[in-house]
């Protein structure tokens, strides 16, 4: 039987696999606020299964792309997905500091970002 590694914690037969390797969760204690905590076998990262705040849910780097690249502002973006600017202006940092080539618009917008709100290298 074939494992199903979707992003979804809730999976089929009610097993929880890890996004990252692939590994069932398990149990791991509950967090201060009370929700329950996962462990995963393998690679030993924890994870929640119903985050409070919005900005770690999984969408959230693609929201932002989408987000600008039709043209939202940054602090309109943060309040269309309710999380802070400081966190918008970091996600945008981490996802253009990981793409592996830059294209001369998106390094201007970096430099434009860097220096206007005196942002320093995550």
């Amino acid at each position: 039987m074939q494992q199903n590694k979707t992003s979804c914690t809730r999976c089929v037969g009610g097993e929880k696999y890890c996004d990252h390797c692939g590994t069932i969760y398990i149990r791991h204690g509950y967090t201060v606020s009370g929700k329950l905590r996962y462990k995963c076998k393998n690679c030993n990262r924890t994870r929640v299964e119903h985050y409070s705040y919005k900005a770690y849910r999984h969408s959230i780097n693609t929201n932002i792309v989408r987000l600008l690249k039709e043209g939202v502002g940054i602090r309109s973006t943060a309040r269309l997905l309710k999380i802070s600017t400081t966190t918008v202006i970091k996600r945008i940092l981490r996802i253009a500091r990981d793409l592996e080539e830059l294209s001369l618009w998106e390094k201007h917008a970096l430099r434009f970002l860097r220096r206007n709100f005196a942002i320093m290298d995550l």
